[in-house]
């Protein structure tokens, strides 16, 4: 009765996801009567449709690489928005746009997407399309600075989610001895 049991697990499963995804959506709504019908059919296509998807990888942050990196992602993020209002009530905003092609020094998976979405922070800056060589940022202005800022970010993006391990035993030596 294995398959049994499956089903049993995925049944439960799909009623745990149902019973979250609808305490959302009643906090959502503020379980008007109206929004109930619709929650079900939302709810339901939800739930089933993370059942679906392929499992996500596990990490983990560094805590003393986020210590790090909050007070850049605080620091650019005001730099970033005194640069907006600058240039909003500014009669002459002084814009060159333009794309630039960053080749990616970060391995696939979520750093990569982590530093696209962080991309904004840096003043005139946007990201607008990723493939697996590199990502396309849309700038407001030329800036040559642009290049070693988005090395930096993506220094600090990988420290932030490289995994610490072990260094590797010496050559022709055993784990553990000294070298």
């Amino acid at each position: 009765m294995i398959l049994f049991a499956d089903h049993q697990q995925l049944g439960r499963r799909l009623l745990r996801r149902s019973l979250e995804l609808a305490a959302i959506w009643l906090v959502l709504t503020g379980a008007r009567p109206e929004a109930l019908l619709p929650g079900l059919v939302v709810v339901l296509s939800a739930a089933v449709a993370t059942l679906l998807l392929p499992p996500g990888g596990s990490w983990r942050w560094r805590p003393l690489a986020l210590a790090r990196f909050f007070p850049y992602f605080l620091g650019r993020s005001l730099v970033a928005g005194f640069d907006v209002a600058r240039r909003a009530f500014s009669p002459d905003p002084a814009l060159q746009p333009g794309l630039v092609e960053f080749a990616w020094g970060l391995p696939p998976g979520p750093a990569r997407v982590f530093m696209a979405n962080v991309i904004s922070l840096l003043p005139g800056t946007l990201s607008v399309g990723i493939s697996p060589e590199n990502l396309q940022i849309h700038t407001l202005n030329h800036n040559p600075g642009l290049e070693g800022e988005l090395r930096r970010l993506e220094t600090m993006v990988d420290r932030l989610f490289k995994q610490e391990t072990a260094p590797p035993a010496a050559a022709g030596g055993k784990e553990g001895e000294p070298r």
